[in-house]
């Protein structure tokens, strides 16, 4: 269905929908379709909300704008890094306009548990929110999507509780990051971390080059940095680090010696012992744990 394009993810843009083969029918969290694509003027993608059936949407903007109109109210943009928290039915309406492409990433959730929550942010925020591309409910989204690439490549499968665990974790992290107080991160430390981010396999980048980038002192920007994101330089690009790592052992098949390399560490035996520390099992462990949990057909376009 879709095309194979340059992008923001940098990754295949395709529509999942999810049947499962049910052993439970009440889930509270659950997953009906997810996707990644970009939709372009004139091309007939229109969503009115209020017949449709009873679920939720999330759907994060990466490039382009869309739009988006509440109870027959003005028209708001959804510009990049800002997404759409929709509970259906409702008298929404959401659409691509005339004058810009729309590039976003979305899920369609269910379940008492993901309504009940959503209901209540929307209710206390609205249906927009700001949120930047590393901000967690936002990486977990763009990893699962990667995963459901992975797992289509492989032929290996999700089972239900696997989607409900996710989508469970998923909408705890939402409401944690929409009820946190709003900070507010400085441009030049907005840069950084996309630059920690797209050099954390370079196992010599340290909070001097970093500060040096920013263009400040070590110690202020140690200080303004923590004071932006509510933890150090340092501690980010671990957490960076060892997020890459988790996703490289659970959704591919590379040696661990050279997961290790691709998140900066040059001795394995380092990366065991520091992924241990953070995550809590050794890599083996987890890659093996990951094998054993048995998974069942869900997946299917």
């Amino acid at each position: 269905m879709a095309k194979s394009i340059a992008n923001a993810l940098g990754l295949r843009q395709r529509t999942f929908g999810m049947t499962y083969v049910r052993t439970w029918q009440m889930h509270r969290f659950d997953l009906s379709a997810m996707g990644y694509e970009t939709r372009t003027p004139g091309c007939g993608y229109d969503w009115p909300c209020a017949n449709r059936p009873q679920a939720v949407l999330f759907q994060y903007t990466l490039a382009g704008r869309g739009c988006l109109q509440v109870d027959d109210g003005p028209v708001q943009f959804v510009e990049v890094g800002q997404a759409m928290l929709i509970p259906m039915p409702s008298a929404t309406r959401y659409f691509v306009g005339r004058d810009s492409d729309w590039e976003f990433v979305w899920m369609m959730l269910g379940g008492d548990g993901a309504m009940t929550l959503s209901e209540q942010l929307v209710s206390q925020l609205g249906m927009r929110v700001t949120m930047p591309l590393h901000s967690p409910p936002v990486q977990q989204c763009v990893d699962f999507y990667r995963r459901l690439l992975q797992r289509k490549k492989s032929d290996q499968r999700l089972d239900e509780y696997a989607i409900n665990q996710f989508v469970h974790h998923w909408c705890l992290s939402l409401r944690q990051f929409m009820l946190q107080p709003v900070r507010r991160i400085p441009e030049q430390i907005a840069l950084v971390q996309h630059w920690m981010a797209d050099q954390m396999s370079d196992s010599q980048l340290r909070v001097e080059s970093l500060a040096e980038a920013a263009g400040y002192s070590r110690f202020h920007f140690s200080r303004i940095f923590r004071d932006a994101v509510g933890m150090s330089p340092s501690q980010y690009l671990m957490q960076l680090r060892m997020r890459r790592a988790l996703e490289l052992l659970t959704t591919t098949d590379l040696p661990i010696k050279q997961i290790a390399g691709e998140v900066g560490f040059e001795e394995v035996s380092w990366f065991t012992t520091t992924f241990k520390k953070h995550i809590g099992q050794t890599p083996g462990g987890v890659r093996k744990e990951q094998r054993d949990m048995g998974w069942s057909e869900a997946v299917r376009l």
